[in-house]
């Protein structure tokens, strides 16, 4: 990507649209495989909250959980961007979700991760998820766009790459 384009992308008031064509060039950087531990921060950052949003905003942290996201290191990974953000009710949701694992550590491998997840109860896996939406798409639009923003001149570099 040229600074050109960067900056473009960086240019762009709307807040979805920012972060949209953000983690969409993120993306294009990468060949679309998410690589949490060899992509650097802020980029991380952003591409770990969008990734994340859109997963569970589609079927609830049991989706998450069907992702293999990088092991127990990616779920903490993700947990720590949305408290690097100030979103609060998000972070707070990884929270109880890693309170449903012995140790709070989620299990690489699929089958127990899900049979742990199950023994959690479906009144608290219906907080864990009803936690992580309290924050509206436009408020979490807005804190991802903030957050690039506020890093913007490492991000246009980082897009360079």
């Amino acid at each position: 990507m040229t600074t050109a384009e960067a900056e473009n992308i960086l240019k762009i008031e709307d807040d979805f649209g920012l972060c949209d064509g953000f983690f969409c060039a993120a993306a294009d950087l990468t060949g679309n495989k998410i690589d949490w531990d060899a992509e650097p921060e802020p980029l991380r950052t952003v591409s770990l909250i969008w990734a994340t949003h859109g997963i569970v905003g589609n079927g609830g942290f049991s989706y998450l959980l069907e992702h293999d996201y990088g092991g127990h290191k990616g779920f903490l990974l993700a947990a720590s961007a949305y408290e690097r953000i100030g979103a609060p009710d998000p972070y707070k949701a990884f929270g109880m979700l890693f309170d449903c694992f012995p140790g709070r550590e989620i299990p690489r491998d699929h089958d127990k991760r899900f049979e742990l997840y199950n023994q959690c109860g479906e009144e608290q896996r219906d907080i864990i998820d009803s936690t992580f939406y309290r924050l509206s798409d436009e408020e979490l639009e807005r804190l991802v766009a903030r957050f690039i923003r506020a890093n913007r001149s490492q991000i246009s570099i980082q897009l360079q790459k």
